[in-house]
This record gives C-alpha cells, structure tokens and sequence, in this order.
C-alpha cells in the first residue's frame, strides 16, 4: 500500500524494534534534554484551563496507568491505526524501559491490540526487579 503521502506526518516504515530505540532515545538527555521530554509529554490544557480528557500532549498522551503484577506507572505513549495495520509505543521512564508492538491487521477496538504492551512491560519490570533482588 502506498502510503507516501503520510509521510510528512510520520508515515515512515519501522519496525518494533525502530520504535523502541526511539523511545528510549526520549530518555537519553544527550539526545533531548530532561526539559524539552517534559514540554513534550505535559499533557495540553483546553480553553477553560483543564486538561484534555486524553492526557495528549504534543504527539504523546502522557499518564499513569495500572499495570499487572506492577503497580501503577507513569508513561508517555502514541499509538496509531492506517490501513491494515496498527503501532504502538510506550516510554516508562521509572523503569529506562521503551515497548514497542505492531500488527498487521486491524483490531475492531484498538486496545484489545494495544494492551499487550502492558503484559510486555511488566514481565521486563518484574525481571528487572528479580535480577536486582538476586
């Protein structure tokens, strides 16, 4: 499928793997400062002050979340959906951890793709942890 018109938008070929290495560059202050991460993923506030109901910041939503056998988590993280495919990144900086999955399909509801993230994250968390405690 040509998709070049996407292009100025982001609409490049990348793997998961792709998509990991530029999340944990998000958490490399030699690539972009702590301050500019933190313009980057406050999340936008609407005319009447409050936070838009999607936490989305410039590019990222940015919010914490329950994660199973972990607790709850801070991150940033940008999904998207094109034709027959959908991505997904997400950043937890607590943990120097960056998860990336893809598909090539199309799921009717986007987080039953999604949340596979979660299980992929907290199995590195819980590993991390053991590997610490030994």
């Amino acid at each position: 499928m040509d998709l070049s018109h996407r292009l100025p938008g982001g609409g490049y070929i990348s793997t998961p793997s792709d998509l990991v290495k530029l999340g944990a560059r998000y958490l490399d202050e030699t690539y972009i400062s702590a301050e500019t991460r933190e313009i980057f993923w406050a999340p936008q506030k609407l005319a009447n002050d409050e936070v838009n109901q999607q936490d989305y910041a410039l590019g990222w939503r940015y919010r914490e979340q329950e994660i199973p056998g972990v607790g709850l988590l801070r991150h940033a993280n940008h999904g998207g959906v094109s034709r027959g495919s959908q991505s997904w990144l997400m950043v937890i900086p607590d943990y120097n951890l960056s998860v990336a999955v893809n598909i090539n399909r199309k799921t009717e509801v986007f987080w039953d793709f999604g949340r596979v993230s979660l299980d992929i994250a907290s199995a590195f968390i819980r590993a991390q942890a053991s590997a610490s405690c030994q």
